[in-house]
């Protein structure tokens, strides 16, 4: 385990710090040198991506039928949904909400098409938006956000007063 202070520590700096560790423990495993500690690690991940992909693909078809979506439709909705690169990665469109599967690994999936795609265009020397941009300073820096969405409350708000913004964006 770790010190009651390490948890103190922890548990101010980040969002669910223990869910973190743990995550961060797994993708760790998947690195270990012990054959069998290394084969548990990738079931594990292999059977969340797998149970998350088909429950995301199953409720996507479902509301589809329900909302008399062609089949075209319902294919690239599903497409898009299992792209980490898209926008709609593991989100649905509800009622004009847009709602989704959430957790550690998903967000990390997001953030490592992100940092994929701007390699890429940084490689092929092709134009960015600001908000693929990994160097830029603004609040729409993914590679930021991702680190906000780690972050407990005062260190996040201390990011935006850091950037001259409010909990909005203004």
């Amino acid at each position: 385990g770790i010190s009651q202070k390490q948890r103190l520590i922890e548990s101010i700096v980040l969002l669910a710090p223990r869910y973190r560790r743990a995550i961060a423990g797994l993708y760790a495993k998947l690195f270990s040198e012990d054959d069998f500690t290394r084969f548990e690690a990738q079931k594990a991940i292999g059977r969340f991506i797998g149970g998350v992909t088909l429950t995301a693909i199953s409720l996507q078809m479902m509301h589809s039928v329900s909302e008399g979506e062609s089949e075209e439709e319902m294919v690239e909705k599903i497409k898009n949904i299992v792209d980490p690169s898209h926008k709609d990665f593991m989100m649905f469109n509800i009622a004009g909400q847009r709602i989704g599967i959430g957790s550690k690994m998903i967000s990390d999936a997001r953030m490592a098409a992100k940092g994929m795609n701007y390699v890429w265009k940084k490689g092929t020397q092709q134009d960015m938006k600001e908000w693929e941009d990994f160097v830029g300073r603004s609040t729409s820096n993914p590679m930021l956000q991702w680190v906000r969405s780690q972050l407990a409350a005062v260190p996040s708000e201390s990011i935006d007063m850091m950037l001259g913004k409010d909990f909005i964006g203004n």
